[in-house]
């Protein structure tokens, strides 16, 4: 099965790599996409994104020490497979110290919303700073949507 998705569409996918979320209501579906098409079927974000148990305290342990991939990588689980808004928060402010931008603009996202007033508006405000450094256009993007937010906008 092969779908198309529009220009549109396309904006609200986070991408990594050859992949993409697609995120509907309070879940997600992990794609496979080549040139705006999808190439395998849709998987749940939350096979896609689970650590097993065994795994799961060692990673702990790593991303701790500020090991980014880490991080980063437990953010997706507890956001994606678990539904779990305060751990993914926490994990992604780990993984956005680092230069990775993706992490800084995730976590962006998640902190917006109708409680991003005083300190989490601050937090907000300096990691777009962050990647206007790192990363001009996600940081342009990032900037319309907390613009947008803020005006009350969804």
């Amino acid at each position: 099965m092969e779908i198309i998705l529009p220009d549109r569409a396309m904006k609200l996918l986070y991408r990594a790599g050859g992949a993409a979320v697609v995120f509907a209501g309070l879940g997600a579906v992990y794609l496979h996409f080549s040139g705006g098409r999808v190439t395998d079927p849709a998987q749940s974000s939350a096979t896609i994104f689970q650590i097993p148990a065994g795994e799961l305290e060692a990673l702990k342990q790593v991303g701790k020490t500020g090991d980014c991939a880490a991080a980063y990588r437990l953010a997706h689980h507890f956001s994606f497979a678990l539904n779990q808004r305060d751990d993914a928060i926490y994990w992604l402010r780990i993984a956005a110290r680092c230069p990775n931008a993706d992490a800084k603009a995730e976590l962006v996202y998640m902190l917006l919303g109708p409680s991003d007033k005083g300190e989490i508006a601050q937090e907000i405000d300096q990691l777009v700073l962050e990647l206007e450094k790192t990363s001009p256009g996600q940081a342009q993007e990032v900037k319309k949507e907390v613009a947008l937010r803020r005006a009350g906008k969804p």
